[in-house]
C-alpha cells in the first residue's frame, strides 16, 4: 500500500537522496490461486552505498465454497429394482448441489448418511451430508434427503374364484375355512413388500334347509397400507334327493266284514306306510 513495502531508510550524508529499487522478487506456490511473492528492496546513497530489505505479499484463502445451489431433496416411489439406481446417481450428482469459490478452480466432494427414518417396509427417508472442500481445506456442508415411499397397491395377480359347495348337513364349515384361509384362491403381488390378507366374512344367507351363499370381499393389504380388492361367492346347494333308510311296507287288509279298512289304510298313509328317510340338509316333508 505504500511505496517499497512501507520500508523507509535515512543516510548521514544525503538522506534526501537516496535511491531505492527492487532486486529481486521470489515465487512462492501456495493452494488453489495463493502463494507468497517475496520482495527484496534496496536502497542506495549517492555515493553507491547500498542496504537490501526483504517483505512477502502473501495470498490465503480463508474462505469456505459457497452454495449457489444447495442439495435437493429427491422423492421417489418404491422401485426394488431402480431405487439403488437412482441413489447413486443422485450422490454422484451431489445431490443437484452447485457450488462457487473464488480462489480454487478445482472442489472436492464427499458424502455421509447421517440419519435414516423408516415409514413402511424399507421405504423412508434417508438423510445425507454433503461435503464441498476447496484445495486449501476449506469445508463446505449441506444435508439433503432422499425419500422413498410407497403409494401403490398390490396388484391382485388372480381373481378370487367361486366356491359351489353341496351341502353336507354339518353346515360346510370345513369348506368355509378352507376357501377363506386361502383368500378364494386369489393371489397378489406387491413391488415393496409383503401382502396380508382380509376378508369380510359374515355369514351365509340361508335359503333352503341349511343351504345359502354369502360375498366376501378379500382384500390384499401391502405394508404402507396400500389396498387391493377381489370378491367372489361362496354358495351351499343341496341337489341330493332324501334316502330311505326304511322302505314304505306294503299294507295288507283282509275284508271281513267288520273291520274299518278305509282307517288302517289312512293311518298306513299318515305313517308314509312305515317308512323313513333321511337328509343332510333339510326336514323331511312326505306326500303321497
Amino acid at each position: 500500500e505504500s511505496a517499497f513495502g512501507g520500508a523507509e531508510a535515512s543516510d548521514v550524508c544525503s538522506d534526501e537522496d537516496l535511491l531505492w529499487s527492487i532486486l529481486s522478487t521470489t515465487e512462492l506456490e501456495g493452494c488453489g490461486m495463493t502463494g507468497t511473492t517475496i520482495y527484496t528492496f534496496v536502497v542506495e546513497d549517492n555515493c553507491g552505498n547500498t542496504n537490501t530489505t526483504t517483505a512477502s505479499v502473501i495470498i490465503e484463502d480463508t474462505t469456505v465454497p459457497v452454495f449457489d445451489r444447495l442439495p435437493q431433496t429427491q422423492m421417489l416411489e418404491c422401485y426394488p429394482s431402480g431405487n439403488d439406481i437412482a441413489l447413486i446417481s443422485w450422490l454422484n450428482s451431489n445431490g443437484g448441489a452447485m457450488v462457487s469459490d473464488n480462489c480454487t478452480t478445482e472442489l472436492e466432494w464427499d458424502y455421509d448418511l447421517i440419519n435414516v427414518t423408516y415409514d413402511c417396509d424399507d421405504n423412508g427417508t434417508r438423510t445425507y451430508r454433503f461435503y464441498v472442500t476447496d484445495e486449501c481445506g476449506n469445508v463446505s456442508t449441506a444435508d439433503a434427503d432422499f425419500i422413498i415411499f410407497d403409494s401403490s397397491p398390490p396388484e391382485i395377480t388372480k381373481d378370487a374364484e367361486p366356491f359351489l359347495a353341496e351341502c353336507n348337513g354339518a353346515s360346510n364349515a370345513i369348506d368355509i375355512l378352507s376357501w377363506l384361509n386361502n383368500n378364494g384362491y386369489a393371489t397378489a403381488e406387491d413391488i415393496c413388500g409383503n401382502v396380508t390378507w382380509t376378508n369380510n366374512y359374515g355369514s351365509i344367507e340361508g335359503d333352503c334347509g341349511t343351504t345359502g351363499d354369502v360375498m366376501v370381499t378379500f382384500t390384499a393389504t401391502d405394508e404402507c397400507g396400500n389396498a387391493s380388492t377381489t370378491a367372489a361367492t361362496f354358495t351351499i346347494n343341496d341337489t341330493t334327493a332324501p334316502v330311505w333308510e326304511i322302505l314304505p311296507q306294503n299294507l295288507e287288509v283282509k275284508c271281513d266284514g267288520n273291520t274299518d279298512p278305509m282307517g288302517r289304510v289312512e293311518a298306513w298313509l299318515n305313517t308314509s306306510g312305515g317308512g323313513e328317510a333321511e337328509d343332510d340338509c333339510s326336514l323331511i316333508v312326505y306326500t303321497n
